[in-house]
């Protein structure tokens, strides 16, 4: 008994001890990370809402003008 006790100090309970730093350490982690992406949300909204060309970009009129080489036009001519 006095054998499982000990294994029970040296391997569980320092098992858990750092399994449990090892998550707080993580649940840190996120919690940075969400504070982060809470704050970039609230970028994109206000620039959504001030600037909608911006958020959503500008679509470019020169671009509809634009020739596009396709397999068609550079095939052979054959009869």
């Amino acid at each position: 008994m006095h054998i499982m006790l000990e294994v029970l100090e040296e391997i569980v309970h320092s098992g858990v001890l750092e399994s449990g730093a090892h998550i707080a350490e993580k649940l840190g982690e996120m919690k940075e990370q969400l504070k982060t992406q809470v704050l970039r949300l609230r970028e994109l909204r206000s620039k959504k809402v001030e600037e909608p060309d911006a958020f959503y970009g500008v679509v470019d009129m020169e671009l509809h003008n634009v020739d596009v080489i396709t397999d068609g036009s550079m095939a052979p001519f054959t009869r």
